[in-house]
């Protein structure tokens, strides 16, 4: 379980996708300024298309949003994001949420979140306002397609919608 946990926060990562996340402790002359490169960020995201594809062979697709699953990315004016993925599981377990917290970073056209809870490795997304309340992100992923419990390499594509 801790492997299929690990898979499924890169591929949360991307997007990369919740929960609303109280901000630090403590007043607002010892935080450190809001970055504005954040702000058309900030908000409650729940996606509308979150499919992976294959990168060894590009006919096998994974939507999770056409299977039952759900995405939700929830990001602080700080840079502070909670993310949520949630999908039926193809065992006896049902719905399976993997949740992560982390830090948001935006440059020249890249989002990238850097998760520390759990701990895992940076993961950027190229990204488009498609509209201001629209985002679609396309980014490297990894996804188990075949279930045997080690992810494959894969690509990707978000499309989210602000929810206030």
């Amino acid at each position: 379980m801790r492997r299929k946990s690990r898979h499924w926060s890169r591929t949360v990562a991307l997007v990369a996708t919740v929960v609303a996340l109280g901000s630090c402790g403590g007043s607002s002359t010892e935080l450190p300024p809001d970055p504005p490169e954040i702000q058309p960020f900030v908000g409650r995201w729940d996606a509308a298309v979150f499919r992976v594809t294959s990168v060894a062979d590009t006919t096998i697709v994974a939507d999770l949003i056409d299977i039952g699953g759900d995405f939700t990315l929830n990001i602080e004016a700080s840079g502070t994001y909670t993310a949520q993925l949630s999908f039926t599981a193809t065992d006896s377990l049902g719905i399976q949420p993997f949740v992560e917290i982390g830090q948001l970073s935006v440059t020249e056209g890249f989002v990238t979140l850097r998760p520390t809870v759990p701990p895992g490795s940076p993961a950027s997304s190229a990204y488009t306002f498609v509209r201001e309340d629209y985002l679609r992100l396309d980014g490297p992923t990894e996804f188990d397609f075949n279930l045997d419990q080690e992810p494959d390499p894969a690509q990707l594509r978000a499309e989210l919608q602000r929810q206030n």
